[in-house]
């Protein structure tokens, strides 16, 4: 038969392992929900880029063409020339594929804020925050690096963001601005906690957090019923009202006065010595605590061998004996086994 506390511990077992399956989905999802973030967050770059260079450029209302048609031959290099610099580069396939726009426009064009002094980074930022609106919790940063024009007089290192994301740990990927590969951004990525991340409401969470909380409530409501204070079903105990000492050898047990020296006992006009065994044994019931003696105690006081095969029967027949001096079935002294405890307990009980 299973016990109340083997019950508890297999309900605690359950709920921990419900709650471990909980943790396991959670975090799963929250790290796929996590991966499929990654490409939304490059396209939001991209569209937040081609933004940022075409309003920069707009802003500064310089006059900006651009023609081409079909050649013959396909170009293998790319070239620009300033005052100061030529630039010559060879189309490189690895690169090509790391370009934030392959728009033949965006390349110059972000040149020309570069030389122009109005690079500005945070802005370019700024947009890439907005277009990630529905990534909850996501932080994010840019960094850049010019690795040419090395004789213009010009900044070559720009942050925008919190520059403390930019560790390896965040890199959501590397890219060029510009189609010389002259200009490279690598992009940071922080992506709130896995929680955070988990799509709560789909079916293995939200039924694994339902199981978790009715587990937690019936464990809970379970405890609260099993070890709450139950009343006891017996009449109410009176010793401290009902056993005391009256005088010297004499004492008040219930309705009878008993000498503990004589063995006397006397119920309104009835008197009665106690034998001797019984006498002992009422003797150490007045004075044990909480007036309880154990089987072992009463197998003691009254000289019985522990392994005497009728001693079962002969304590029944001593306690019964020791009621009807007592006068049980006229007053409310009680002498009852205890269950649980292995013994028996005078007590006294309130009779209406």
């Amino acid at each position: 038969m299973v016990t109340h506390k083997q019950a508890i511990i297999l309900l605690v077992f359950l709920f921990i392992l419900t709650m471990g399956m909980l943790a396991y989905f959670v975090h799963t999802d929250g790290v796929e929900n996590q991966i499929e973030n990654k490409p939304k967050a490059v396209e939001a770059l991209k569209t937040a880029a081609e933004l940022w260079v075409n309003r920069e450029v707009d802003e500064m209302h310089i006059p900006y063409s651009s023609t081409g048609g079909k050649e013959d031959k396909k170009k293998t290099r790319r070239s620009v020339r300033t005052a100061k610099d030529t630039i010559v580069v060879t189309i490189d396939s690895l690169k090509e594929h790391m370009r934030l726009s392959l728009s033949g426009e965006m390349g110059p064009k972000v040149i020309i804020l570069y030389l122009l002094d109005d690079f500005s980074l945070e802005t370019c930022y700024s947009y890439w925050l907005d277009n990630m609106e529905n990534l909850k919790g996501y932080r994010c940063a840019l960094q850049a690096d010019v690795n040419g024009f090395e004789h213009e007089d010009k900044p070559r290192h720009f942050i925008g963001g919190d520059s403390t994301l930019c560790v390896p740990a965040n890199l959501l990927g590397t890219y060029y601005l510009d189609d010389l590969y002259v200009i490279e951004v690598k992009a940071y990525l922080q992506p709130p906690a896995a929680w955070k991340s988990a799509e709560w409401s789909s079916p293995e969470i939200l039924t694994t957090l339902i199981i978790g909380v009715l587990m937690g409530i019936g464990l809970i409501l379970y405890i609260t019923y099993t070890y709450r204070k139950k009343p006891d079903s017996r009449p109410k105990i009176l010793q401290e009202k009902y056993i005391y000492q009256l005088s010297g050898d004499t004492y008040r047990i219930g309705d009878i006065e008993y000498n503990d020296k004589t063995g006397l006992i006397t119920c309104g006009d009835k008197s009665s010595f106690c034998p001797p065994q019984p006498h002992r044994l009422l003797s150490a019931f007045l004075f044990a605590p909480e007036h309880f003696l154990s089987n072992k105690e009463i197998a003691e006081i009254c000289g019985w061998a522990l392994d005497d095969t009728g001693i079962d029967t002969r304590r029944r027949s001593t306690i019964k004996s020791l009621r009807k001096q007592l006068f049980t079935e006229e007053t409310g002294i009680r002498i009852d086994a205890v269950k649980g405890k292995n013994g028996y307990q005078l007590f006294v009980i309130e009779i209406e």
